[in-house]
């Protein structure tokens, strides 16, 4: 129990340094000068702008991570039973996948700053910050797919070949959709391209990896879906159903934001107004994903207090 407790606050750390490292980042760095311009907009308007975002995504995450830890704690009060490893294990990917959203958010704040003021280095932090980005994702899937696959794995009664093949064709359709958008819709002769890579590179480097770390993730939540069917409990079923949804809807929005990533040349083109509403759409989005997370940790809770 203790060494447990002290890994919770390692953990706990950790994710303190990278939110209060994404705030200082975001406030306190300058604006991009062109924001002035384009906008018509002062430094305290931006800085502003900056803070109505800045503050609910941090709360959002707090909640996320505290979930995660939920979840944790309650592998640990069952960990001589079956289910406690994998659900440690789910536990861990949550808490990397959570911090993964201000680690990431930092390093595009960074790399943008130095694009800025030393232009030579914007492709080398761009390409830099996508792929430390991916491969961190890509460890928290790892962990929660297999996890969930050795839930899943205790249920005598397997899934039927149907509905396997729907979510081998779902995942195809999408994966055609995405490559396709890819190619199509990125502007790789404009200055401000947000990958800096030839098409060739950006597929088997990224867009592969990324559809691989989705692929995971939706088998995961597949999973925890199926093995919440079997067991008994409406409390635990609740909170691996809720679980389940929260990692469909973060994968939903990763896949949109990996899209408009690709678009963002075209983005910048808008107006003010478009694009806050799009920051906020995503604000909403990531509140309803890690709301999911969080709603599944408590009623895994409440087994406790049953």
């Amino acid at each position: 129990m203790r060494r447990q407790l002290k890994q919770n606050q390692k953990y706990l750390l950790g994710f303190i340094v990278l939110v209060c490292l994404y705030a200082g980042l975001t406030v306190l760095l300058p604006p991009d000068p062109i924001l002035y311009s384009r906008y018509h907009l002062t430094d305290a308007g931006i800085r502003f702008i900056n803070l109505s975002f800045v503050l609910p995504i941090i709360g959002i995450w707090c909640v996320a991570f505290y979930g995660a830890l939920q979840v944790k704690h309650y592998a640990l009060l069952i960990k001589n039973t079956a289910d406690g490893k994998p659900l440690d294990k789910l536990a861990d990917g949550l808490v990397i996948l959570v911090s993964s959203s201000p680690l990431t958010s930092s390093l595009a704040s960074f790399s943008n700053y130095i694009g800025r003021v030393h232009p030579r280095f914007q492709p080398t932090g761009r390409i830099i910050s996508n792929y430390i980005g991916a491969i961190v994702i890509f460890i928290a899937f790892w962990l929660i797919s297999n996890a969930a696959s050795s839930l899943s794995g205790q249920v005598k009664k397997k899934s039927s070949p149907l509905e396997q093949q729907y979510w081998v064709f779902g995942f195809i359709v999408l994966s055609t959709i995405y490559c396709f958008l890819l190619i199509t819709q990125r502007a790789p002769s404009e200055p401000h391209d947000p990958y800096f890579l030839p098409n060739w590179l950006l597929l088997m480097t990224l867009a592969i990896p990324y559809l691989y770390i989705w692929y995971r993730g939706l088998l995961a939540a597949y999973n925890l879906l199926f093995y919440q069917k079997k067991v008994k409990g409406s409390l635990y079923k609740q909170g691996l159903s809720h679980l389940a949804k929260g990692l469909v809807s973060v994968i939903a929005i990763s896949i949109l934001i990996q899209l408009l990533t690709t678009a963002s040349v075209r983005l910048n083109r808008l107006k003010l107004t478009p694009i806050l509403i799009i920051v906020y759409i995503l604000l909403i989005l990531y509140a309803i994903a890690y709301g999911y997370i969080a709603k599944g940790a408590n009623r895994l809770k409440k087994i406790e207090e049953v």
